[in-house]
């Protein structure tokens, strides 16, 4: 999922540039054709639809449990403000009753990346290079800066557009990992026909299965796979030894912190 997601802004940003008169077109992403020893990806471009498809594209099924939906792309903000690309127009109904519980989320999860700063650069300055907590402050700023703009009825949207903001925004290896989890977490989710607590829950899982497999540590190692992992942020404190990456328990750090105030938010 996380190479699917790769691929599709390839080649939104391709036609983008290729067709500067194209103002929009319809996506639909997800696992749609598997074979057991199928290797890559496949493309379908649909040109000079007519208005009887376009309808029966822009259906909402209730009966069909892995259709991904369809999303409508504005490329022409694709470029300036990606986390605005996305239409709110064309997401199933139920998905909008979670959007304002989503944002408010992602808020808190911001806002407390924001005043993580102090105490994570008094930390990295110790075991690192002092840098976090200016990195991670400044992804929280990047989210809050657009957050009027996510797409909050789709939440696979609203992940991949925080992945880009993040990936412009936030350096470091911190960077590159938050946006491994949330395309890969976005890649599930896109596959849902509607999203629950335990889709959030497996899509976390998957989120942590890319971090895993692309940066090398695992449960245990003390750095935000822990933070992450089911009640990480408790058996983070009982850990006294980073053994992946010269500052990886700042990182957990960071991550527990937001992730305890979003669970806070959630228990009320």
């Amino acid at each position: 999922d996380l190479e699917i997601n790769a691929f599709q802004k390839h080649v939104l940003l391709y036609i983008r540039d290729t067709y500067p008169s194209l103002a929009s077109l319809r996506v639909i992403t997800g696992r749609l054709m598997t074979s057991l020893q199928m290797h890559g990806l496949s493309l379908t471009l649909l040109v000079d639809a007519t208005e009887e498809m376009l309808e029966l594209l822009d259906a909402q099924p209730d009966n069909i449990g892995q259709w991904p939906g369809v999303v409508r792309v504005q490329l022409d903000q694709w470029k300036s403000t990606p986390s605005s690309a996305v239409g709110e127009n064309c997401v199933p109904p139920s998905l909008a009753d979670h959007a304002k519980v989503l944002k408010e989320c992602i808020r808190i999860a911001a806002e407390t990346m924001i005043a993580s700063e102090e105490r994570l650069t008094e930390f990295d300055t110790v075991a690192g290079d002092g840098d976090c907590g200016h990195t991670v402050k400044a992804g929280g700023l990047a989210i809050l800066g657009v957050l009027d703009k996510l797409p909050f009825s789709h939440p696979a949207s609203t992940l991949i557009s925080i992945s880009a903001v993040l990936e412009t925004t936030m350096g470091g290896s911190s960077g590159v990992l938050y946006c491994i989890m949330l395309d890969a977490a976005a890649g599930f989710l896109s596959s849902c026909s509607n999203v629950s607590p335990e889709s959030w829950a497996i899509s976390l899982e998957k989120g942590l299965e890319a971090i895993i497999k692309y940066g090398g540590a695992k449960p245990g190692d003390r750095t935000m796979i822990d933070a992450l992992h089911p009640l990480g942020a408790k058996a983070t404190e009982s850990m006294q030894t980073a053994r992946a990456g010269r500052s990886s328990y700042i990182g957990a750090y960071a991550v527990a912190a937001w992730v305890s105030a979003v669970i806070s938010f959630l228990k009320q």
